[in-house]
């Protein structure tokens, strides 16, 4: 299925816990209550051992300590949060890490239900910008029954560092996505006609921009409710495709009638028959805070799973997206 469908929306945690089989033969079944008391008591005895003194939420049997603190900071509750992590189990060596070596902060929502694991949802609302804490997730709060070869095994206590690096609104990001997009304009100079003809580029509802890029034999643009046929690539601000329709496949749908995400729409809606158009999208317009997944190399396996979907596999949170479209035929 092409990702350019409009996202929809699931219960991650309800999915997840669904979905897991525990790791366990039938024959060595604990109930979930049994399982949860083990797992506590396994934090319990690490922390006391390794002389580690942290607080313990009561309602999702979390533990955590606060390494770096920062009461002037800003909340990450409801906020887009940009962090730097390690992840690990419980005792082993990290599997997963971004710091500032790697780049800017990554980016997720706190309180979307588009976290994984659980536990980092609950963690970042507790957290200021500029403080780090060390979250160990019982494996309810972390990826349940779910496992990733003997890396991250079935039924894992998991151990996370997070730092909050910033937070912003959704103004705040549109705003910053529209000065990426705009130096993206200046940079492939898509406002020069004589090297990028037809038209200037244009800026549409909700911080979208388009360009025409070929002009068309047809004489309207289309209407709502009308099946539409188009052929696309999908690349991201540094020229990786994504997705794209391939040798003489047509892409059909009805425009404008919710069935994919705004913006490629509102691309759509510009183009008359034989017209190609570029449509530059800020990810408000695209797939907005998607699903961050930590460790990334879960990914497969969730989406096999049906625990998330596909668009997640190569859709990060927060991405903007461009697409060459032309418009084939209008029914």
């Amino acid at each position: 299925m092409s990702v350019i469908f409009r996202i929809i929306y699931i219960s991650l945690f309800a999915t997840l816990l669904l979905q897991s089989c525990g790791g366990l033969d039938d024959n060595d079944f604990i109930d979930s209550d049994e399982l949860a008391r083990r797992e506590d008591e396994t934090i319990s005895n690490f922390l006391s051992d390794n002389n580690i003194s942290a607080e313990r939420d009561a309602d999702t049997g979390i533990y955590y300590t606060v390494d770096v603190e920062n009461n002037d900071g800003e909340s990450g509750g409801g906020k887009i949060c940009g962090i730097y992590y390690k992840a690990s189990l419980l005792e082993g060596d990290a599997f997963d890490e971004h710091n500032p070596d790697d780049g800017e902060s990554v980016l997720l929502k706190q309180g979307s239900n588009a976290i994984l694991p659980f536990g980092l949802d609950f963690g970042l609302n507790l957290m200021n910008t500029g403080e780090t804490f060390t979250f160990y997730l019982p494996s309810r709060n972390a990826f349940g029954g779910f496992g990733f070869s003997n890396i991250v095994p079935a039924n894992s206590i998991m151990k996370l560092e997070v730092t909050l690096d910033r937070v912003m609104s959704a103004v705040d990001l549109l705003q910053m996505e529209g000065e990426i997009i705009d130096q993206f304009i200046t940079d492939n100079e898509l406002n020069d006609l004589d090297k990028n003809p037809v038209e200037e580029v244009q800026s549409l509802t909700s911080g979208v921009r388009f360009k025409k890029l070929q002009q068309g034999t047809g004489s309207t643009t289309p209407e709502a409710g009308q099946q539409v046929g188009v052929s696309y690539k999908g690349t991201f601000l540094d020229g990786k495709i994504f997705d794209e329709t391939v040798d003489d496949v047509i892409f059909r749908y009805n425009f404008d009638n919710d069935e994919v995400i705004p913006g490629f729409d509102l691309g759509i809606g510009q183009l008359q028959i034989g017209e190609k158009g570029l449509v530059i999208i800020p990810s408000n317009s695209a797939y907005g805070q998607s699903v961050r997944v930590i460790p990334a190399f879960f990914k497969p396996d969730l989406i096999s799973s049906n625990v998330i979907p596909s668009y997640v596999g190569s859709i990060d949170p927060y991405t903007i997206l461009l697409f060459e479209i032309e418009l084939k035929e209008i029914q």
